[in-house]
């Protein structure tokens, strides 16, 4: 009878002994190359997929916030901010009558998009300067100034391109007020109207960065008062989005 149960209690050892790798194998796992790990090399590698999961995880996350994300504005500083300011120069001519000559004209504003791509809005005060002075047979030396200014509103429309170099065109109205005066140094003489303005403006604007842009441009102008000569303008100007 001892002898049985010692007979039993060796074959119960030998199973357990023959057990006892499969239990140890427990916590191990096996890695891309087909190596069985255990330990802490299987408490390592676990730690490498886990993070290796996270960052896939993250980085999905990112794609999905990206497409979601409306599309960058490029092309014009127009077509990437909701507002404008802007500052333009140049000189003015026409083909005669009362006119402005050859000199100087300005104007300074703001512009504001109306949601559409390539359409906004401008606000504009234009100014206009003229000084000659000519030698009259019977008056002696005279000197004529004129002066004019409006307050124009413009629809515009720019075309958007990837390249930064985009071309516009603009039509506006507004008030004018015009000044004319003639001194020839013993009397003075002056005239003054206020009217009404219309002007077209087409040209190109090349931008530096999102926020600003240089703009080169053709002006028509003209009035509703008798004896002025419509007048054409070269200008250049400054453009920032804000």
């Amino acid at each position: 009878m001892k002898s049985l149960t010692s007979l039993i209690n060796v074959v119960l050892a030998a199973q357990l002994i023959s057990a006892a790798p499969v239990l140890a194998q427990t916590d191990c796992i096996e890695n891309a190359e087909g190596s069985l790990l255990c330990g802490k090399d299987a408490e390592a590698e676990k730690e490498r997929i886990r993070s290796a999961m996270l960052e896939r995880q993250g980085a999905r996350a990112d794609e999905s916030q990206s497409a979601s994300a409306p599309a960058a504005r490029r092309g014009s500083v127009y077509n990437s901010y909701s507002r404008r300011a802007f500052v333009r120069g140049g000189t003015a001519f026409s083909g005669g009558g009362a006119d402005f000559g050859d000199n100087f004209a300005g104007a300074a504003g703001v512009g504001f998009d109306l949601g559409n791509k390539g359409l906004s809005v401008e606000t504009e005060v234009l100014v206009l300067r003229d000084s000659e002075t000519f030698v009259d047979p019977f008056f002696g030396t005279i000197t004529a100034k004129a002066l004019g200014i409006a307050g124009l509103v413009s629809l515009r429309y720019d075309v958007d391109t990837d390249f930064g170099v985009n071309p516009f065109a603009s039509v506006g109205v507004g008030p004018g007020y015009l000044r004319a005066s003639l001194d020839d140094g013993v009397t003075s003489i002056s005239d003054d109207d206020f009217t009404f303005t219309y002007t077209g403006r087409a040209g190109v604007t090349v931008d530096f960065s999102e926020r600003f842009g240089v703009e080169a441009a053709y002006r028509f102008l003209d009035t509703s008062q008798n004896g002025f000569a419509a007048q054409h303008l070269v200008e250049l100007g400054l453009n920032l989005g804000f």
